[in-house]
């Protein structure tokens, strides 16, 4: 049963209400129950933050948002839930890194040059090492185009988790994705956005579901 609800003053630009709606509806919606401890990467205006708040309550999720703007909505939308905790950094290849921002809405914006995000915010942003990241039951990534250098170190360093969600981009990053998780984690459910290519994908350790 996926889990979906709606949030009175949710606040977001006009032009990511039907994507962040999405999260409301329960895209990365998996069959675990309980308290969990949530890395929330890329976690934009808080949608799945708030969203995770009340699926699994009790959690301390942690949102890592690196973009100026959309910041300082995430921190209005989650200043009175207790158990989220805003991080103003990005996560990948450590360092101060210019973040581009895609044509669409605040949701492509990417330290990655892509085709779709050709203009940069103006100023650099923090980037930290993926194995600087706390201790996690379940790591979110909605990073464009990160994801490989977030998860790769943490799967060859052993770092474990009981799920990992994400948006993918392209099939060549989610085919390395794949092959990463293959051997402790089954995909539960993927969704596709527009193309084959793009969606979103969660994986579950298969100590929880075999």
């Amino acid at each position: 049963m996926i889990v979906s609800f709606k949030l009175n003053g949710f606040a977001c630009p006009a032009n990511m209400t039907g994507h962040l709606q999405k999260v409301f509806s329960g895209e990365y919606d998996i069959p675990l129950e309980g308290q969990f401890r949530i890395l929330d990467l890329g976690a934009n205006c808080g949608a799945f933050a708030l969203w995770a708040h009340h699926r699994w309550p009790g959690s301390k999720i942690q949102c890592y948002e690196p973009h100026p703007e959309t910041l300082k909505i995430l921190e209005a939308n989650v200043a009175r839930y207790s158990g989220i905790t805003v991080i103003p950094k990005a996560v990948g290849e450590p360092g101060f890194k210019p973040l581009f921002n895609g044509p669409n809405n605040c949701g492509e914006a990417s330290l990655h040059h892509m085709t779709n995000n050709l203009a940069p915010t103006g100023q650099h942003v923090e980037v930290i090492s993926s194995l600087s990241l706390p201790p996690a039951d379940i790591l979110k990534m909605d990073i464009e185009g990160c994801e490989l250098e977030v998860l790769k170190p943490l799967i060859e360093a052993g770092r474990g988790f009981d799920a990992i969600l994400l948006e993918f981009h392209n099939w060549v990053i989610r085919r390395e994705i794949e092959a990463l998780l293959a051997e402790d984690y089954i995909l539960t459910r993927c969704d596709f956005a527009h193309s084959w290519e793009r969606g979103t994908a969660c994986y579950v350790n298969r100590r929880l579901v075999e």
